[in-house]
C-alpha cells in the first residue's frame, strides 16, 4: 500500500448527481482538493443503474474533471471514504474506512424515526466496527452531536468547501427576462424534514406586500413530484404576482446566484447554497445565529424576518461593494 501522501489512491463512495444534491457538490470539491495535494482521489458511484443493474460506475460518467471510476479501481484504492453506501465485498476488504456525516443530526434523527433512513442505528454500527477510523463532519457545530453519540470513534472537522473558481462574483448571469423583480429574492433550500423554507417564503410575501410591492421570489429546489402541497402554494403565490423563477434543481446554480439581490434561509449553518452564495458575493439574511451574515431573523417570526429581510435591502441595494466584501468571508 503506499504510505506517503503524494500518490495515495483514495476512492469516495456517493451518488453520482451532478445538480442533484449539496452532497455531491461537496465530494466534487473534495476530490478537488486532495488532488491538489497530489492525491490520486476518485469518485466511485454507489447508485445502481436501472438498465444494467450494475453500479454505474462502470459507465465512466462524466462532471467537468470527474469521472466515475469502476469497482475495480476502488479494490487497488488505500482507503475508502464513505459518503453513501459501500457495497458490502469492498467494505469487508480490510480498507481502512473514513465515514463522512453530510446530515443534519436533527434531520438525521427525523429520518430514522419516520422510517425513511436508519442513520443513528448505522451510525451505532460503525462505533463498534473496526474498519471504520474516523468519523468526519463538515460543520464545526456538528461536533458536539456526534461526539456523544459516537464516543468510541474520533470524530474530525473538516471545513466545508466550495469551488471559488466555479462560484465566483464574474461570469455569465441569469437573465430573468419578464420575470425579474426589483429586488429579485432568491430562495434555494431543499425542503428538509427539519428545516424548510416554508416561514421564510412567506416571510418574502409580507416584505413584498409591506415594503416593496415590485420584489420577485426565485424559487430553486422546489419537488418535482406534483403531489407535493408546495405546488399549491406556488400555485396561488404565482396567481398573485409573487414568484419569478420556480424551478427544481438547475445547473449552473452560480448564474442563479449573480442575478439574484439577495438570498434567505432558514439555517444557522454554512450549508452548500449559504457557501455557493457567498463565493458568488450573493448577501443573504438567516435564521439567527448564522456567523456567516449580519442578517438575521427567526424564520418562524414571519412578520419579524419582513422586517429584517427590509432592514437588509435598505443597506444591500446599490451597494456594489457588498460583493467582494461578502465573498472575503470565506477566504
Amino acid at each position: 500500500m503506499t504510505t506517503s501522501i503524494n500518490g495515495l489512491k483514495v476512492a469516495h463512495f456517493a451518488a453520482f448527481g451532478p445538480g442533484r444534491s449539496g452532497q455531491y457538490a461537496t465530494v466534487r470539491d473534495l476530490i478537488f482538493a486532495e488532488r491538489k495535494f497530489g492525491i490520486d482521489a476518485q469518485f466511485i458511484d454507489c447508485a445502481v443503474c436501472p438498465k444494467c443493474l450494475k453500479n454505474e460506475g462502470c459507465d465512466g460518467k462524466k462532471d467537468g474533471n470527474i469521472k466515475t471510476q469502476t469497482m475495480d479501481w476502488a479494490t487497488n484504492a488505500d482507503m475508502f471514504i464513505r459518503h453513501s453506501a459501500i457495497p458490502i465485498e469492498l467494505e469487508g476488504m480490510g480498507k481502512p474506512i473514513i465515514l463522512c456525516l453530510h446530515g443534519r443530526p436533527e434531520n438525521s434523527y427525523l429520518l430514522e424515526k419516520y422510517g425513511q433512513i436508519p442513520v443513528y442505528s448505522f451510525i451505532r454500527e460503525v462505533a463498534h466496527d473496526e474498519r471504520y477510523k474516523t468519523i468526519v463532519t463538515f460543520w464545526k457545530e456538528h461536533l458536539f452531536y456526534f461526539k456523544h453519540l459516537i464516543p468510541e470513534k474520533p470524530v474530525a472537522y473538516v471545513p466545508s468547501m466550495v469551488n471559488l473558481e466555479q462560484y465566483s462574483p464574474v461570469g455569465p448571469v441569469r437573465n430573468y427576462s419578464s420575470r425579474a423583480g426589483n429586488p429579485n429574492i432568491m430562495i434555494a433550500d431543499m425542503w428538509r424534514e427539519d428545516t424548510t423554507p416554508f416561514n421564510i417564503l412567506f416571510a418574502a410575501v409580507k416584505f413584498i406586500e409591506k415594503y416593496c410591492k415590485t420584489g420577485r421570489i426565485h424559487l430553486y429546489g422546489v419537488s418535482s413530484n406534483k403531489r407535493d402541497p408546495i405546488h399549491i402554494i406556488i400555485n396561488q403565490l404565482a396567481k398573485s404576482g409573487f414568484l419569478g423563477d420556480v424551478c427544481t434543481l438547475m445547473p449552473n446554480m452560480s448564474e442563479q446566484y449573480r442575478a439574484a439581490d439577495f438570498l434567505i434561509t432558514p439555517h444557522v449553518i454554512a450549508t452548500r447554497v449559504v457557501r455557493e452564495a457567498l463565493a458568488c458575493g450573493l448577501p443573504f439574511i438567516s435564521g439567527t445565529g448564522n456567523k456567516y451574515t449580519s442578517f438575521s431573523g427567526d424564520p418562524r417570526d414571519v412578520e419579524g424576518f419582513a422586517d429584517v429581510i427590509n432592514n437588509a435591502w435598505c443597506i444591500i441595494k446599490d451597494n456594489e461593494e457588498i460583493k467582494l466584501s461578502v465573498r472575503s468571508i470565506l477566504i
